[in-house]
């Protein structure tokens, strides 16, 4: 099912601008092609499970949240405000967000990206992520999943999740809250299915390369990723 309603004003305790100006810190990130930042689409957009929608020819669908001891929950997806991920944190661009609310979104870039980057708020509850395997469910961030431990400072922390390298740029904002940019692929290895969801969760800001070739054009990401990764296989 798919409809536009007005956007609403929740009740949900959420970050200002101006709290998060005071902790977080510019992210500068790397260049990677746009893909989508919902800015095409109307504010209050919405979605609920199980349907899909395209947003700058990406399609996402939306399907109910996975619960860390089985089974699921469900309720909306919704094109909105940046107030989960705002302006002044340095993450996140344009003027608006895709929340998911209780909810899992899968994206389909038309193929199989070999590097994909996108912003992120969390504030509590469960998240999902499924990279290229089963989808993990936990209670907490994705830096749970991750296996990544998030300060008050930003930090850069990199690894690998499902045979997927991964860089993590975040901070915690007290609690299980969190905050952060996502980094996924070398420019070689494809990404054959991306999935992210949560329970007070918002999304922003995908980036994909979409051939290997690309990531060597990108001077930046692509290179030194590319670069790890041969230095691993060749040790």
């Amino acid at each position: 099912m798919f409809r536009t309603i007005a956007p609403q004003t929740s009740a949900r305790a959420r970050w200002t601008a101006a709290a998060c100006a005071a902790v977080l810190l510019p992210v500068t990130g790397y260049a990677l092609p746009a893909a989508t930042g919902f800015e095409t689409l109307p504010g209050g957009t919405t979605a609920v499970p199980v349907s899909t929608f395209n947003s700058d020819g990406i399609d996402i669908t939306v399907s109910p949240m996975h619960l860390p001891g089985g089974g699921f929950t469900s309720n909306f997806a919704e094109v909105q405000s940046r107030v989960f991920i705002p302006p002044a944190s340095g993450f996140g661009d344009g003027d608006q967000e895709l929340e998911l609310n209780n909810v899992l979104a899968t994206f389909d870039f038309g193929g199989s990206p070999t590097l994909m980057q996108f912003d992120y708020a969390f504030y509590g509850g469960v998240s999902n992520l499924q990279v290229n395997g089963a989808v993990d469910a936990v209670n907490g961030g994705l830096s749970q999943i991750l296996g990544v431990a998030l300060g008050a400072a930003l930090s850069t922390t990199n690894g690998t999740y499902n045979g997927v390298d991964f860089e993590l740029t975040g901070q915690s904002l007290g609690g299980s809250n969190e905050i952060g940019r996502l980094t996924l692929g070398d420019g070689v290895t494809p990404i054959n299915l991306f999935s992210v969801g949560g329970q007070e969760f918002a999304v922003d800001s995908f980036r994909a390369v979409p051939e290997p070739a690309g990531a060597l054009a990108l001077g930046g990401l692509g290179s030194v990723l590319l670069a790890r990764r041969r230095g691993r296989e060749t040790a």
